[in-house]
């Protein structure tokens, strides 16, 4: 069984997903990042989060609403003799929420210079990893991953019963819902299309349940679903990292109360208040990317405001109070 999509088909292989892309798969893929604590724990230990989709920014992520279900509905209660309610609460909830607790998504793209990336999801405050793709993709273990890139298109819904299998015990209806499921994550509508995404699903057993949004659960169910959302920090291998790009205002007076000049390509950037995620930032730059720390800018091409990366930094002193770089215009 196969569904073809624009960019790339999947396919059910050993009772799971396959992918073929139609395109080259980038040489890099980027990730762009807020300062902050989930960020920054997860940089100075290599890893990265693997959302749960009902977590990520669009409400179309494993939205049923991308299936049309009436034909299957109406053979779901012609065999067991169900009602219609109980039926869609199994396929829009149940089986998004079984799939999603052993799968999880990280969002890539494929530039560094994406002038909406930087506002949208760093207020131009934050960092960009730049990963060999390769080496990044390699270096994650799980029990399956798929990398893969979106399509941007008018939503458009699928048949649900062209790509299920179901098994029927009496009142009890089984179905495998992995190609209808990979669907519901793998395109994405035209207004997004700025995004360039590239993402990289994983199936990873212990990453915790999420509840669709429209199951209304207690505080208890809650915290617990909370609490496990670290176990979708998945370990990488660091050296996959190629370069650090800090934003254009990273190095504001939002977070820095003085900078001293030490020489034409030596500053003293002292923290502002409680630093410590700057700080630890900082610390692990000098530990292990001390020679891949890049600053993006505005400048002008042919009369053309462009964005480039037009600094890198080396730190050569740092504590808990100031950090000390070495810039060089590129």
């Amino acid at each position: 069984m196969n569904l073809p999509l624009d960019r790339k088909s999947f396919t059910l292989h050993n009772n799971d997903l396959a992918v073929k892309v139609y395109e080259p798969l980038p040489d890099k893929l980027y990730k762009y990042f807020s300062l902050n604590k989930n960020s920054i724990n997860n940089f100075i230990t290599s890893k990265v989060h693997f959302s749960n989709p009902f977590k990520l920014n669009d409400i179309m992520e494993g939205s049923s609403q991308l299936w049309n279900l009436e034909s299957f509905i109406d053979d779901y209660r012609a065999e067991t003799g169900n009602d219609w309610r109980e039926i869609f609460d199994y396929i829009s909830k149940e089986i998004p929420e079984e799939f999603f607790a052993h799968r999880g998504v990280l969002c890539l793209t494929d530039s560094f210079d994406n002038n909406l990336f930087w506002p949208h999801y760093t207020s131009e405050l934050g960092f960009c990893v730049e990963y060999s793709q390769k080496s990044f993709f390699d270096s994650i273990v799980c029990d399956n991953k798929l990398l893969y890139p979106i399509d941007y298109k008018p939503l458009e819904r699928i048949e649900f019963t062209n790509f299920i299998i179901k098994t029927s015990n009496g009142s009890k209806m089984t179905v495998e819902a992995l190609l209808p499921m990979i669907y519901s994550i793998s395109i994405k509508d035209l207004i997004w299309g700025y995004e360039r995404e590239w993402r990289l699903m994983i199936k990873k057993e212990h990453l915790g349940k999420v509840s669709h949004p429209l199951r209304i659960i207690d505080e208890k169910e809650n915290n617990i679903e909370v609490n496990n959302l670290q176990n979708r920090n998945i370990t990488f291998d660091k050296d996959s990292i190629q370069k650090v790009i800090v934003s254009t205002l990273f190095f504001s007076n939002s977070r820095f109360s003085n900078i001293e000049v030490i020489n034409d390509s030596t500053k003293k950037y002292h923290f502002k208040g409680d630093s410590v995620y700057l700080f630890l930032f900082f610390l692990e730059i000098a530990k292990n990317y001390n020679d891949r720390l890049f600053q993006i800018d505005r400048d002008v091409s042919n009369n053309i405001i462009v964005s480039k990366l037009n600094y890198k930094h080396e730190v050569i002193d740092i504590t808990e109070k100031y950090v000390v770089l070495v810039s060089t215009r590129i």
